[in-house]
């Protein structure tokens, strides 16, 4: 779900293999790395068109708004993609 290429030909996307939507990175096929594994939702509707819950950062880091806990924002902050 919301697939974006970051620098360093790496996909960043969220899935909800463990039952909650995380974002994770994946740089070779097969090579799936959760950036913050939390038991909280990095993801929203799909019927929300244009709205995107994570973004990456010019300076090489990923950025995303959990819910429900906004707490899990500042346990895992900005994220180093590569």
């Amino acid at each position: 779900m919301v697939p974006v290429w970051a620098p360093g030909n790496t996909l960043l996307y969220i899935s909800d293999r463990t039952g909650w939507w995380n974002l994770y990175r994946e740089a070779a096929p097969g090579g799936a790395t959760p950036l913050c594994p939390r038991a909280a939702e990095f993801g929203g509707p799909a019927w929300a068109f244009g709205a995107r819950p994570f973004q990456t950062l010019p300076d090489g880091r990923c950025a995303g708004v959990p819910a429900p806990a906004a707490g899990a924002l500042r346990a895992c902050g900005a994220l180093p993609i590569d």
